[in-house]
């Protein structure tokens, strides 16, 4: 709704009576003073000072057409000028990784999730949620928005927007990841994490997968540095080839690590030295010969470690690790993984009629018992951090498809290695997540 001078006082009011003759059709714009206006071509003697986007909600799931469309295309190349009111009208529009139409967003008791996914990619865009008085337990109750954002993210909202605003002069200044998986039968499960490191902006990545599969996965990871790897040694023999520093922050550089070493262990130590965080576990399989590499890397390494799909299966929780760690199970992952540690099994067994609050209980009793941060894949999603903070998404990514989750794991390392504090990147990246599956819907 164009304002044609908000300095001066309204020769009329605007219409008001839904029964009067004159009320406005479906898509129609109502100006100062009064006036309708049926379609753009009304505009052309209007002088705007502010646009007011409430063309669409949030259950927009198609592209943008006929008079919609054209009232997109009428809106401002200035995005300062125009407001939407809780999303953008093109917030699916097939173009999810461009600006919105509009610069600010106002939404009333909740942020939309997919508005705030936004931020990671638009960090221009301003959000700002406003207090209506609902109750934050019955918000909680009935708004997939705010069930996560109501553990009292809502307030703090400003915190979505990228830190990362200057350009990076070096790639490295745009996080190093490190993708370690891939076996026979699951050549793509490591590409499909790197590319997610990749499309969160991550500076570079390197993806280490055994030798046999090299060829296969190679071609399909042209974006990335892809190395072979002889998983089969014992931890003994990765504690002398992939030596640590003193602090145990990360490995030696190559020359410390002696002439001795194989030349594919030299260059996983050169790639964890200058790496910002890992990815361990996508189609990596659970044969014994890899679980001493995932054992030993997630007790010493001192840089964020994803760990999803087969890593899962090989973790020792017990041991005390030496920095940030993030699983990334589902359901049956996350159960599994109880069931294996005596700090969680009777927990797991026992079991309530309430599936989603028993699931919050063995979530709570992880995070309070071993040193880890937790995405608990599946519709909804839960997202746990070791302040005992568990906020859910009541739509999680929206699909249950192979290679999502290791989209999903390569993207928050992704975000990790820029930076980006953990429980912001599990939940961008699962917000992202879900908005490239409505894209795909869309194309």
């Amino acid at each position: 709704a164009p304002v044609s001078d908000p300095a001066a006082p309204s020769a009329a009011a605007p219409v008001s009576d839904p029964a009067a003759s004159n009320t406005p059709p479906l898509g129609a714009g109502v100006v100062g003073q009064g006036r309708i206006v049926r379609d753009v071509t009304d505009l052309a003697d209007v002088a705007s000072a502010i646009w007011i986007d409430a063309i669409l909600g949030t259950g927009q799931n198609r592209p943008l057409a006929g008079r919609y469309r054209r009232w997109m295309d009428a809106f401002p190349a200035d995005r300062t000028r125009v407001v939407a009111l809780d999303a953008p009208s093109d917030l699916i529009d097939g173009a999810l990784l461009r600006p919105s139409c509009a610069g600010w967003v106002i939404s009333f008791g909740a942020a939309v999730p997919e508005v705030v996914a936004r931020l990671a990619y638009d960090p221009a865009l301003r959000i700002d949620v406003v207090d209506i008085g609902f109750d934050r337990a019955e918000l909680a109750a009935c708004s997939s928005a705010a069930r996560w954002l109501g553990g009292g993210l809502t307030p703090a909202l400003p915190v979505f927007r990228s830190d990362l605003t200057a350009a990076p002069r070096h790639k490295y200044e745009a996080g190093c990841v490190v993708v370690i998986g891939g076996a026979e039968g699951m050549t793509g499960a490591p590409i499909l994490a790197a590319h997610g490191a990749l499309a969160v902006g991550a500076g570079l990545v390197h993806v280490f997968v055994p030798q046999d599969v090299y060829s296969a996965v190679a071609p399909g990871a042209l974006d990335a540095l892809v190395h072979p790897l002889n998983f089969n040694r014992d931890e003994a023999a990765w504690e002398k080839t992939l030596p640590l520093d003193a602090n145990h922050r990360r490995e030696t550089r190559l020359g410390a690590a002696g002439a001795d070493v194989p030349s594919d262990a030299a260059a996983l130590a050169q790639a964890l030295h200058r790496a910002t965080a890992v990815v361990i576990g996508p189609g990596l399989g659970r044969t014994s010969f890899v679980a001493p590499l995932v054992g030993y890397l997630y007790r010493h390494l001192n840089i964020p470690m994803v760990l999803d799909a087969d890593a899962l299966h090989l973790v020792d929780l017990d041991v005390e690790p030496r920095g940030l760690r993030v699983l990334t199970p589902h359901w049956g992952e996350f159960r599994s993984l109880c069931m294996r540690h005596a700090g969680m099994k009777a927990y797991a067994e026992a079991g309530t009629p309430d599936e989603y609050q028993h699931s919050v209980s063995l979530l709570r009793r992880m995070i309070s018992t071993y040193p880890v941060q937790v995405l608990l894949k599946g519709n909804p999603c839960l997202f746990a951090n070791r302040e005992m903070d568990v906020l859910m998404d009541t739509r999680g990514l929206g699909v249950v498809r192979a290679g999502l989750g290791d989209v999903l794991a390569g993207s928050i390392a992704g975000l990790l290695s820029q930076g980006e504090e953990v429980m912001r990147s599990m939940i961008k990246a699962t917000l992202l997540g879900r908005l490239a599956v409505a894209r795909m819907r869309v194309e």
